[in-house]
Order: structure tokens, then C-alpha cells, then sequence
């Protein structure tokens, strides 16, 4: 087995951004393993891993069959990449409701396993034509793979066009810069993908492992650098409302509502669910808070009493509003809030506990009918006491 494989100093790069694909997946995971973000981005991470790792065995090895092996099990990386970012962008932008609609897993799971089958068990995808150069092996690829490169195309440019629509749409610093930073950590690897995975197979017949080699360890730092920056200066992967303990939040008897300086809901408690009849929190995040408020002059009290000073960095304690069911109920609760702040200062989130008052509200009125009705009966009294003397 050990006559399989050589030495070969162009291995150096693959193997390189191996390592830090590794180190990044690794990373992200300890910062927050809760986060759906986190995990969707570790999923994208571990199938461009599987990529690197194919990349790095055929330039050690010294056999076809290890090569033609190795192929096969890379494929489940370059088949898989698009379909795992674009799930990643559209959480990233809070589109997750989207990004666990069935039948987009359905419709991507099935087009990347049918392509993963053809690569596999045909010569459509890829052919196994071997031939051996100094830095690699390369493989010439089969008639439909320029299908699958617009396949690709098309998810990767859908993805951009979601983080450029967050962009343009974010009104928080912070928002805006991982925006930027995640395009441009992803851009050189999506550019220089599909020179290599795409163009110049389609041009020359043949992937280049010359150009791979180059291709992996310029991507992997290209996407090193931009998330470093994002992780470290704006908490991308950090900050999340995943941090909190879940059982805790879902066994607080208040409803906690988390929300962004642009009204847009970032998080529900079970509690919050239960008190306006909804089953899932894919319902409410994502949409706007006035979705659950009461309009009119309530609407106007929670932004003149609420949000005016929670902006103002304030918080805010025992407003009186009142929630609309998903049934269009309303309910009256007591409403208190605080704001999240970014280290310069700047209003990055409110958190929000509300808790029902009906039962109260119903127990002062029956108190005061009773009270009325002990004044009458006083009254009552006295000119009964005064008309007998």
C-alpha cells in the first residue's frame, strides 16, 4: 500500500488549506455548536474539506485505482458545496424559513445525489481517462458536465444575490460588514471554482491539476483572512441568540421576544408560542414586530413609550400594550425591554419579556364590580338606617 503513494512537493498547498479548513471547522464549532448558522457553515467547511482531501491523495498517489477512487470521493464534495452555501447565505440572512422549505432540501438533495449517481456510475460527470503529470493526475470530464457547471453557477449567484439584497437592506454597521465579509471571503472561491471545475475543463477537455493546486491554498486563505476579520471584529459565529441556554429560555414562564433595530423579529421562547397560538418560532422570526402588536394607538404607544427609548440606549419597564394572537385575539400584557449594544456603543438588538395580564385585568374589574356593589349596598344601608330613626 505504502508503493501507492510518493512524496510530491506540490501536495504543500492542498494540504495546506486542508489544515485550515480544518482549523476554521473546528473554530466555529467551540464558539457556538447550538447555532444553526454554525452548523450549516461547518457543513459547507466539511464538504470542501472532503474536496481538499481528494485533492491532496491524488497528488501523493502513484496509482490509478487510488486516483479513481479518490475522484469518486471528492465528487461528494464539489456536488455538494453549492447546495450547502446556499443554505448557509440563507440563514445568514435570515431567511431560514426558506432554508427548511421541503421542497427546496427536496429539490437540492435530489438534483446533487442524481449528479453524485452520474459521477459515480457513468462517464457523464466525469471520465476516468487517467494521465499522470508532476504535480497531479488529471481527468478529462464527461459531455454533461457543463450541465452541472450552470447548476453550480445558478446556486452560487442566488446566494450573492441574497447577501446583496441583506445588504442593501441591513441598517446595522455590523449587519452591513459581514455581509461584505462573507462575499468577499467566498467570491475567490466561487471565481477560481469554476475556472478550474468548470471553464477549463469545458476548453480543454481536462481538469488541471496545476491549476487546482493553486486554486485550493489562494481560496483557503482568501476565506481565512475575510472570516477572521468577520469572527474577530464583528462576532460573526459568536454573538448569537443560540448562546443562551435553550432549556432555560424555553422554561422562563415570560414571553421573550428578541428583535433587530429594524423591528424584524431574531428569536422566540416557547412561551411566546404559546401565548399567541403559534406552533413553530419559523412563524414569527423573520417577520415584523407589528406583526403580534395591537395597532392603532397601541402601536403608536409601543414606539413612543418603547422603541424611541430603547434606541436611546433606555430601557423600558411595565409599558401596558397589547399582543395580537395568530387568531386575531388580543391580549393585554405587561411589557419590558432592554437593548443590546455592540462594544462602540452602537444598537445592535432589543430583548424584549412580556407577560400575560389578562387574569389580572379580569380580577381588578371583578374586585371594582364588587366594590361598586359594596358602596351601593352601603348606601343602601345608611338610607334604610336613616329613614327607621
Amino acid at each position: 500500500m505504502t508503493d501507492a503513494f510518493a512524496f510530491n512537493i506540490y501536495v504543500i498547498p492542498s494540504l495546506f488549506a486542508l489544515l485550515v479548513i480544518v482549523g476554521f471547522i473546528v473554530y466555529v464549532y467551540s464558539k457556538n455548536p447550538y447555532s444553526l448558522l454554525n452548523k450549516l457553515f461547518i457543513v459547507f467547511l466539511v464538504f470542501v474539506a472532503i474536496w481538499a482531501v481528494s485533492e491532496v491523495v491524488n497528488t501523493l498517489t502513484t496509482s490509478p485505482a487510488v486516483v479513481e477512487l479518490s475522484l469518486r470521493v471528492g465528487a461528494i464534495g464539489w456536488i455538494f458545496i453549492g447546495p450547502a452555501f446556499l443554505l448557509f447565505v440563507l440563514t445568514f440572512v435570515r431567511q431560514e424559513r426558506l432554508a427548511k422549505n421541503f421542497w427546496l432540501l427536496l429539490g437540492l438533495a435530489g438534483v446533487s445525489l442524481a449528479i453524485l449517481f452520474l459521477a459515480w456510475r457513468s462517464n457523464f460527470i466525469v471520465t476516468y481517462d487517467l494521465e499522470r503529470l508532476a504535480w497531479g493526475w488529471q481527468a478529462p470530464p464527461g459531455k454533461y458536465f457543463p450541465l452541472f457547471g450552470l447548476w453550480i453557477t445558478f446556486l452560487f449567484l442566488f446566494a450573492f444575490y441574497h447577501v446583496l439584497r441583506y445588504y442593501l437592506k441591513a441598517k446595522v454597521k455590523e449587519e452591513r460588514s459581514q455581509a461584505i465579509l462573507i462575499f468577499l471571503a467566498i467570491l475567490p472561491s466561487f471565481i477560481f471554482g469554476m475556472v478550474s471545475q468548470v471553464v477549463y475543463p469545458i476548453f480543454f477537455e481536462s481538469h488541471s491539476a496545476l491549476l487546482e493546486a493553486v486554486v485550493f491554498p489562494f481560496t483557503s486563505l482568501s476565506l481565512a483572512l475575510f472570516l477572521g476579520i468577520a469572527i474577530i471584529k464583528y462576532k460573526l459565529f459568536i454573538i448569537s441568540p443560540s448562546l443562551v441556554i435553550p432549556n432555560i429560555i424555553n422554561t422562563m414562564s415570560e414571553a421573550l421576544i428578541v428583535f433587530n433595530p429594524s423591528l424584524y423579529i431574531e428569536m422566540v421562547n416557547k412561551t411566546t408560542l404559546d401565548l399567541l397560538g403559534y406552533h413553530s418560532s419559523d412563524e414569527l422570526v423573520g417577520k415584523k414586530v407589528e406583526n403580534i402588536i395591537v395597532g392603532g394607538n397601541v402601536w403608536d404607544t409601543f414606539m413612543s413609550r418603547g422603541i424611541e427609548p430603547l434606541r436611546r440606549k433606555k430601557e423600558v419597564k411595565n409599558l401596558e400594550l397589547k399582543f395580537l394572537t395568530k387568531d386575531g385575539r388580543e391580549i393585554p400584557v405587561n411589557f419590558s425591554a432592554s437593548s443590546v449594544k455592540s462594544p462602540e456603543g452602537e444598537l445592535t438588538g432589543i430583548v424584549s419579556l412580556a407577560y400575560d395580564i389578562e387574569d389580572r385585568k379580569k380580577l381588578i374589574r371583578s374586585l371594582e364590580q364588587k366594590l361598586a356593589q359594596l358602596k351601593d349596598a352601603k348606601i343602601n344601608l345608611e338610607r334604610s338606617l336613616g329613614e327607621k330613626l
